[in-house]
């Protein structure tokens, strides 16, 4: 790994650990190409915490002045987004609450406010809330209201078997406030493929789990730590890992929920949700190019005795279907056989619902 690459993974961590110190000072003082660590890091959606480490620390004087001033652009540019973003998703929050419909806030928003305890650190592009099903019509009235449209037909994509989210575009916001909400009703999301876990995962018991939380007077709820975790680590899973940040993130809320997180409670869930094979190999990523503060016991027991295949990292990042690589992480031929059939199940309805001819699902249960 060239050294640009190794400083980015050991500044993409919430807090910098004593033993991290030494590799980042030495690693500074080497001849680096200032500019593609620039990049990088923001390909990479970690500039601004890099920034926040920075600025923070002597390490800052070995930078280029104009490498800095970057960074500082790019962490002000963000916190001003970001500051709009939880305006907005307050005044929406709020709004639901008086309507008497439970939400729970997803990724982005609950992790730069929780996880980073900074809005400013953690790149934010839309809204993401978690409502239950039998709320969209009434959630997607206020939205309107509020100046929200959805493109398309909302009731055919709540009619379709693998459909777990609905995307809403601000109608009046100029470009530097563009903003859009993704109004999930299910765990799942980023790949209809995926679609094929939706009965696996019990969304009663995540609701059932959830916490209380607020923002600022505005009631909202949160996921269980154990689901959180398995939230980042299928949303992670679902994109490929293709942003650094989304391993940080799972590195950020292991770090925040140590003392509450118990490994045979987060066993028992990715059993029950089928997210064992996609948990530990999305843990597996994350130790590996951002270490970890766990001991071999913890890291054991998280795994249990199968250890992860030292291919996965190569395979993951290369692979572009993360259904694929799910379906040849299950064990044994017949639920590969099983989860595969079911994927070519959802790609014909899709194709189908195309030419405007439906698969039928009746009886259909692999």
């Amino acid at each position: 790994m060239p050294s640009e690459e190794k400083l980015i993974s050991l500044l993409s961590r919430v807090e910098l650990e004593d033993n991290a110190l030494d590799q980042i000072s030495s690693l500074f003082k080497e001849n680096l190409d200032w500019h593609y660590l620039l990049k990088k890091s923001g390909e990479e959606g970690v500039s601004c915490l890099i920034y926040q480490h920075l600025r923070n620390s002597p390490f800052q004087d070995y930078l280029p002045p104009d490498i800095l001033e970057s960074f500082k652009n790019i962490y002000y540019t963000n916190a001003r987004r970001n500051a709009f973003i939880y305006e907005e998703t307050k005044k929406v929050l709020g709004v639901l609450a008086a309507e008497k419909i439970k939400t729970i806030t997803l990724k982005g928003f609950f992790l730069a406010e929780n996880i980073y305890q900074n809005i400013a650190l953690r790149p934010m592009s839309d809204i993401d809330i978690l409502i239950k099903k039998e709320d969209v019509t009434r959630a997607m009235q206020i939205l309107n209201s509020l100046g929200y449209s959805t493109d398309g037909d909302y009731e055919k994509v709540l009619r379709r078997p693998f459909s777990y989210s609905l995307t809403f575009f601000a109608k009046n916001h100029d470009e530097d406030h563009f903003l859009s909400i993704d109004l999930h009703w299910h765990f799942l999301s980023a790949t209809w493929l995926m679609g094929f876990l939706l009965k696996r995962i019990d969304m009663e018991r995540i609701w059932a789990q959830a916490e209380p939380a607020k923002i600022e007077d505005v009631d909202t709820l949160t996921l269980s730590p154990q689901h959180l975790l398995l939230y980042l680590a299928q949303h992670g899973f679902a994109h490929s890992f293709q942003k650094l940040i989304m391993l940080t993130d799972i590195r950020g809320t292991l770090r925040c929920y140590q003392d509450r997180l118990v490994w045979d409670e987060v066993k028992e869930e990715a059993e029950k949700f089928r997210l064992s094979n996609v948990l530990s190999y999305s843990l597996y990523l994350t130790f590996k190019r951002l270490g970890t503060n766990l001991s071999e016991a913890d890291k054991t027991e998280i795994w249990g005795d199968k250890l992860p295949k030292r291919s996965f990292p190569f395979w993951i990042s290369r692979c572009k279907s993360p259904c694929l690589t799910y379906i040849l992480l299950e064990n044994g031929f017949k639920d590969k056989l099983k989860y595969s059939v079911k994927a070519i199940y959802l790609l014909a309805n899709l194709r189908a619902e195309r030419f405007k001819k439906p698969v039928s699902a009746d009886n259909f249960n692999p």
